[in-house]
C-alpha cells in the first residue's frame, strides 16, 4: 500500500520541514511514501475564502486517485489512539487498498467539499495545533503505526 501525504501550502519552518523529511524516510521502511503540496490560495479575509478554497479543492481532486482512501485532518474529526490508527492501516492493507492519502490543510483548513468526501476525518488532538506542527505529528504517528504493525520496539 502506498501512503501519500498532501499538504495545502508548503511548510515554511525549516526545522519542521527537516522533521517531515526525516519521518517520511522512516515511513518508507514500511510503506512506499511520498509527500506533496498544493499551492495555498490567498485567503486573507475569511469572507472571501470561497474562490481560493474551490481552486484548492480542484487541485486536490487532481492529486487524489479515484478509489484511494482519503483521510482529512479536521479538528472536529474522529480521534484515534496510536494503536487504533495502526489497526486502521492494517485493515486497509488487508482490504487491498492500494493508496491512502493523508490531507492536511493550510491555516484555514481543508475545503468543505473535500472533507465531505473523505473516508475519515481525523483529529490529532482536542488541542489546537499550528498546521505545520500537526503535519509533523501526523507523520510521526504513521511511522509509529508502522512500528506497531511490524512489532518493532519504538512504541511505548
Amino acid at each position: 500500500m502506498k501512503v501519500k501525504f498532501l499538504w495545502i501550502g508548503a511548510t515554511k519552518d525549516a526545522d519542521l520541514a527537516r522533521l517531515e523529511k526525516r519521518y517520511l524516510q522512516r515511513i518508507g521502511r514500511f510503506f512506499p511514501a511520498e509527500l506533496g503540496s498544493i499551492p495555498e490560495g490567498k485567503k486573507r479575509d475569511p469572507r472571501q475564502a470561497a474562490a481560493p478554497f474551490e481552486q484548492e479543492a480542484k487541485r486536490i481532486d487532481k492529486r487524489v486517485a479515484a478509489g484511494s482512501y482519503l483521510v482529512g485532518l479536521d479538528e472536529g474529526g474522529r480521534q484515534l489512539s496510536s494503536r487504533q490508527l495502526a489497526n486502521l492501516i492494517q485493515r486497509l492493507v488487508n482490504q487491498g487498498i492500494g493508496e491512502v492519502n493523508f490531507l492536511a490543510g493550510g491555516f484555514l483548513g481543508i475545503p468543505a467539499r473535500i472533507l465531505e468526501r473523505a473516508d475519515l476525518r481525523l483529529s490529532l488532538s482536542r488541542m489546537t495545533l499550528p498546521h505545520e506542527l500537526a503535519r509533523v505529528v501526523l507523520l510521526e504517528q504513521i511511522y509509529r503505526a508502522g512500528t506497531l504493525i511490524n512489532r518493532m520496539p519504538y512504541h511505548k
